[in-house]
């Protein structure tokens, strides 16, 4: 990162007194028409996307929830608008958001739902079979326009959440044998995302970031300041083809990869990929060690566009606090 003065990365005071659903929601409030999202096959405005969250929190509390706070709620589809949705709707109902990654067989969703006390579940059509063995477990299933289908009084009360509340269950790789449930409160997801936006800020020319790599930490910070969440397909990540073309496309200026898929993008994408993607000005690198020869090749590549290398615990929300 850039060398900072320690007064820089003060602990902004909103993520001591709001949650990020709630700084989403004011932010929904002001500026209604703007776009929030833009995925693969739709754009979706911030009042639009206020109306799915409160939709979705009203539902899962009055069939799900049933005015409990601190319940955990497990997530299972695509990369898209609706998965944003689900998170934020999730946090707003007062639930306790765990990721369950596609790649999860059935066993391992039912070992980790039932460890973790999992009373409901969010799924797309092609996975919600994967809950159907978790003992204590509703399945909500969203497909089409899922807004329209939901009954709830979208004016009935939530539980308060506070900052230190536990709002993420996530799992990690699993590199040193079985994978462990790593826990993160409200307060250090939303401390998260200010500070990277604090290290690294927004700026006239840098301001459409791209996501799909550590989706669930890193999808909801543009949200946070009334700007565009461009979420690149599940799809793209295997083919550097499409994920160049989501890229160029949106004219889409900072993102983050791990450091193989970034090089393999650079060794697939032509020689043409500086001129394609001459709008990037910020490309994040996390989840792996950085190798020279990726910097370096990416140097070449894209001259104008910075290389930050944010490896790190994220499991922790990338920050620590003492």
């Amino acid at each position: 990162f850039p060398t900072r003065r320690s007064s820089d990365l003060a602990v902004p005071s909103v993520c001591e007194s709001k949650n990020m659903d709630q700084v989403f929601l004011s932010v929904a409030a002001r500026c209604p028409d703007a776009e929030a999202i833009v995925d693969a096959s739709e754009r979706v405005s911030y009042g639009e996307l206020a109306r799915r969250v409160r939709t979705l929190a009203a539902a899962l509390q009055s069939e799900y929830l049933h005015g409990r706070a601190q319940q955990v709620v497990a997530l299972l589809m695509p990369h898209d608008a609706t998965y944003i949705a689900s998170m934020l709707g999730i946090w707003q109902a007062a639930g306790i958001l765990l990721v369950i990654e596609p790649h999860f067989p059935a066993a391992m969703v039912k070992e980790i739902c039932e460890e973790s006390g999992c009373v409901a579940a969010i799924a797309s059509e092609a996975h919600r079979s994967k809950f159907d063995d978790v003992s204590g477990c509703k399945t909500l299933m969203l497909k089409g326009d899922w807004a329209a289908t939901l009954e709830a009084p979208l004016d009935m009360p939530m539980p308060e959440v506070r900052a230190a509340d536990l709002g993420i269950l996530m799992m990690t790789s699993g590199t040193t044998g079985r994978p462990k449930t790593i826990a993160g409160t409200h307060y250090f997801l939303h401390l998260g995302a200010r500070v990277k936006a604090l290290v690294t800020p927004y700026a006239d020319d840098d301001d459409r970031e791209a996501f799909n790599v550590m989706f669930a930490w890193e999808a909801i910070r543009p949200l946070l300041y009334g700007l565009t969440s461009f979420v690149v397909p599940d799809e793209a990540t295997l083919e550097p083809s499409l994920f160049v073309e989501h890229l160029e496309r949106n004219g889409c200026t900072r993102v983050l990869t791990t450091p193989s898929l970034l090089a393999t993008i650079l060794q697939h994408s032509g020689k043409d990929i500086g001129t394609r993607l001459a709008a990037m000005r910020t490309w994040f690198m996390c989840g792996e060690v950085l190798p020279m020869s990726t910097a370096t090749m990416f140097q070449k590549a894209l001259p104008n566009c910075k290389l930050v290398n944010d490896y790190s615990a994220w499991e922790s929300g990338d920050i620590a606090r003492s």
